[in-house]
């Protein structure tokens, strides 16, 4: 179950910067993870995105394997 705090909000990146944001989750059942990123210009428009699914044992590794 995710969580959110109302108060936080998304933070517009310089002008001339893209803002990447990343997650990840790890099933440790399945031995999976699954990571997704997204990055937005200073509009907040999405200019490119994606997404992974792979194999992967502590939950760090899967968060380093989202990011790549």
């Amino acid at each position: 179950q995710a969580f959110s705090n109302p108060k936080e909000c998304w933070i517009r990146p310089a002008t001339v910067c893209l803002k990447c944001n990343y997650d990840a989750a790890f099933d440790p059942i399945m031995g999976q993870v699954v990571g997704g990123w997204i990055l937005r210009d200073h509009f907040g428009v999405a200019k490119l995105w994606g997404s992974v699914l792979g194999d992967a044992s502590p939950s760090i590794e899967a968060y380093g394997k989202a990011i790549c």
